[in-house]
C-alpha cells in the first residue's frame, strides 16, 4: 500500500498498539479526499510530474433489500487527486485538489436518484510564525447531492489552517483548526486539529491524533500493514504481500459513511453506509499503480437526518458481492 507521506492540503512503525487504540475510539473508518485537510499531507513523488490520482470504480452485484421485494444494484466510483502548476517542482508553494464520489443505483423506490458528492480545492505555504512555526492552508467547496446540481443548500465550504513545528528530524507537531461543510457529524461546527506526525525508522510511519490517524507498519519486507481513520466515521485497514517483479496481493477492510443532500427536504441529508472485505491483486510500473479486487459488501443502510444523531431508516440492502479496479497514477 501507499507509503504514509507528508505534504497536502498545503504541502502537499513499534507504535502500532497506541495507534491502533486511537483507531478503534475514531471508529474503525478513508481518508483520502483531497478537498479537505488531508490536502496537507503527502509529499509530491520525486520524479517530474503534472498530477497524482487515485480512482477506485467498484460495482456491487444485485442485492435484496431487507424488509421489501425490491432488489438493488450499485455502481460505486471514488476519485481524488492533487495538481501543480509545475511539473518540475517538488515542492511547490500552491496546488490544486479535487475529488468526485458517484453512486448509482438502480432498482430502489426509496433512493430515486443517484448520489454525488464533487469538491475542488486550493493549497498552500503561507509562511512562517516566529522562528519555529510554519502556516499552511487549504481552502475548497463542494457539493454533495441526490442528482439536483442546482440545489444551493448541497454547496458546502471546506478550509484548515495549520501551524507545523518540526521537533525533531521527520517529527512534526500541527495545531490548528478545520471546517468540513458535509462533516457526517455537526457539519456547522470547526473543529481543532492536533496531531503528531513522525517517520522515525524506514520500518514505521505515524500519524496520529485528531482528526485523523494513519499508521503503516513494514514488519519484513515483503509486508506491509496500513491502518487508517478519518473523523468521524470512516476507516480502512489493509495488509499486502510482495510477490516481486512489481506484483502484490492485498487484503483490504473498510467503513465509509457518505452524506449528499436531498432536493426537497431542506437541511435533511441521506446517508449511505458501506462496509466491504476484499481480495486482490496489484501490480505497480512505470508511474501506474493498478489493482483488481472482488469481496463482500455488507453492512449497507440508507437513512436520512442532519447528521448521525438524528436517523430514520429508508432502507437495508443485503449482503453481496462486488468486483472493484484501481487505478493511482503520477502523470
Amino acid at each position: 500500500m501507499m507509503m504514509l507521506e507528508r505534504g497536502g492540503c498545503l504541502r502537499g512503525r513499534g507504535l502500532v498498539p497506541a495507534a491502533a487504540l486511537l483507531f478503534a475510539w475514531l471508529g474503525a473508518a478513508r481518508a483520502d479526499a483531497q478537498v479537505d485537510s488531508n490536502l496537507l499531507r503527502r509529499e509530491w513523488q520525486p520524479e517530474d510530474h503534472w498530477s497524482d490520482s487515485s480512482d477506485k470504480p467498484f460495482f456491487l452485484f444485485k442485492e435484496d433489500v431487507r424488509h421489501s421485494e425490491e432488489t438493488v444494484e450499485m455502481f460505486h466510483w471514488e476519485s481524488s487527486g492533487r495538481v501543480k502548476t509545475d511539473r518540475t517542482d517538488r515542492d511547490p508553494q500552491f496546488w490544486f485538489g479535487y475529488k468526485v464520489l458517484t453512486v448509482g443505483i438502480a432498482g430502489l423506490e426509496t433512493v430515486p436518484h443517484g448520489l454525488y458528492d464533487v469538491g475542488l480545492a486550493v493549497a498552500g505555504k503561507l509562511g512562517s510564525i516566529g522562528p519555529e512555526w510554519t502556516l499552511e492552508a487549504c481552502g475548497g467547496v463542494g457539493t454533495a447531492n441526490d442528482g439536483s446540481f442546482g440545489n444551493l443548500r448541497a454547496i458546502y465550504p471546506a478550509a484548515t489552517v495549520l501551524a507545523v513545528q518540526e521537533l525533531a528530524p521527520r517529527q512534526f507537531l500541527e495545531l490548528g483548526i478545520t471546517y468540513d461543510g458535509n462533516s457526517a457529524l455537526a457539519p456547522r461546527l470547526p473543529m481543532p486539529v492536533v496531531e503528531f506526525e513522525a517517520h522515525p525508522d524506514p520500518s514505521l510511519r505515524l500519524r496520529a491524533g485528531f482528526p485523523h490517524l494513519e499508521a503503516e507498519y513494514l514488519p519484513f519486507a515483503d509486508l506491509s500493514l496500513r491502518l487508517i481513520g478519518d473523523y468521524p466515521a470512516d476507516a480502512r485497514l489493509e495488509a499486502e504481500f510482495a510477490l516481486g517483479s512489481g506484483l502484490a496481493a492485498f487484503a483490504e477492510a473498510a467503513r465509509r459513511l457518505e452524506p449528499f443532500h436531498l432536493r426537497e427536504d431542506g437541511r435533511e441529508r441521506i446517508f449511505y453506509r458501506l462496509y466491504t472485505g476484499e481480495l486482490g491483486l496489484r501490480f505497480r510500473g512505470a508511474g501506474l499503480d493498478v489493482s483488481l479486487s472482488g469481496g463482500w459488501a455488507f453492512g449497507q443502510e440508507f437513512f436520512t437526518g442532519y447528521d448521525l444523531r438524528d436517523r430514520s431508516p429508508v432502507a437495508v440492502p443485503e449482503g453481496g458481492p462486488f468486483a472493484a479496479l484501481t487505478v493511482q497514477g503520477t502523470f
